[in-house]
């Protein structure tokens, strides 16, 4: 498995794909301390860039009919609100 990884704010948010074909495969949220995988989501493509502080992911997926933008924002411990 290949993957762009980012951190923020206590997560560590991968970015996975299949090594034989490219095919990405969604994107894998951690617990930075200790590794645990918190949600895969299969659904969730394009690479992940952390704001400035750390509070916010937003996902850009570049696909063959435009663009999809996702901001993830973290809230208290082990909660995700997505906005699409």
């Amino acid at each position: 498995m290949q993957h762009n990884h980012m951190f923020a704010d206590g997560f560590v948010i991968m970015e996975c794909e299949e090594p034989i074909t490219g095919r990405p495969t969604g994107q894998i949220l951690l617990d930075y301390l200790t590794d645990t995988v918190l949600t895969h989501k299969t659904g969730l493509f394009g690479h992940p860039h952390v704001s400035p502080n750390s509070r916010c992911v937003v996902t850009l997926d570049r696909g063959r009919d435009g663009v999809t933008l996702v901001v993830q924002e973290v809230v208290g411990e082990l909660q995700v609100c997505l906005f699409v």
